[in-house]
């Protein structure tokens, strides 16, 4: 009768240690799932904010100085990845004007390479295109100053890296 009895205890033991451990697999589970969920969420965010310069000015007009100044952010997220057309943080700048040739296919590509980084050469073209298609003077028309007409851009995202950062972007004069 005692052997039954420690038996019994011990199956008891053994079956409080199953549920014990059960409870413990679930939790943690569940503690994984709730993690998995965070980092996806704080995933999104940092690609919603690392997209958000561009996506917010897709059907807005831009004049020169802000298409320069977005092409400059792409710049820097192009040096940070070694301007390597391969990384997952590339991004491909089209410019795309009317009436002329001065298209560029990847305007950042046509200045920097892995073994050239001519500054100079890139801001020069730059501020070349910005006197070019950019006019902010003023005139007076009937005692009223008024401001030129200026040229300006619509803003396209051609594609998405596979994690859902901007690859390819065009700005096209208008």
């Amino acid at each position: 009768m005692e052997n039954v009895a420690k038996a019994l205890l011990l199956a008891g033991a053994v079956l409080i240690g199953v549920l014990l451990l059960g409870n413990y697999t679930n939790s943690m589970k569940k503690t994984s799932t709730y993690t998995e969920q965070y980092m996806e969420k704080v995933d999104n965010s940092e690609i919603r904010k690392y997209n958000s310069d561009f996506t917010k000015n897709v059907g807005n007009e831009l004049n020169m100085y802000e298409v320069v100044s977005l092409i400059n952010k792409a710049l820097y997220i192009d040096e940070d990845c070694g301007f390597d057309k391969k990384n997952e943080n590339y991004i491909k700048v089209t410019l795309k004007f009317k009436n002329t040739s001065d298209n560029h296919d990847d305007i950042i590509s046509d200045f920097f390479s892995n073994t050239s980084q001519d500054y100079n050469g890139y801001h020069d073209e730059i501020y070349r295109y910005l006197e070019k298609y950019y006019d902010n003077s003023i005139k007076l028309e009937s005692g009223v100053w008024k401001k030129e007409e200026y040229q300006t851009f619509n803003i396209t995202i051609d594609s998405y890296h596979t994690d859902g950062k901007i690859h390819e972007v065009t700005f096209t004069q208008k």
